[in-house]
């Protein structure tokens, strides 16, 4: 995560870094979690109010949360295969893509 540069990045086993702008630079990407079941990665978006997923290729998808004031911070797939986020407001939202 590249939270100054709106960005995430990948280091592959060759020990190569590949950079993934986000569409919104000033998103502050700050925690990210690994789905296997969905083969992607999330992340929050903590200066709007997002999660994002990317794909080992480099797609990104974003989606809002309820409140683009909530901060997301931390964020952990569910056994039920939801994505759970913890919110700065004190609250867990549940994000099933």
């Amino acid at each position: 995560m590249e939270i100054g540069a709106g960005q995430v990045f990948r280091i592959g086993t060759d020990g190569r870094i590949r950079e993934y702008p986000l569409p919104d630079r000033a998103c502050r990407p700050h925690a990210i979690t690994a789905d296997p079941a969905r083969g992607v990665c999330w992340f929050t978006e903590w200066g709007t109010g997002r999660v994002g997923s990317i794909t080992p290729g480099g797609h990104i998808e974003e989606y809002d949360l309820p409140d683009h004031s909530c901060e997301p911070h931390g964020l952990a797939v569910g056994p039920d295969g939801a994505l759970y986020v913890a919110l700065e407001t004190g609250e867990i939202a549940r994000i099933e893509p």
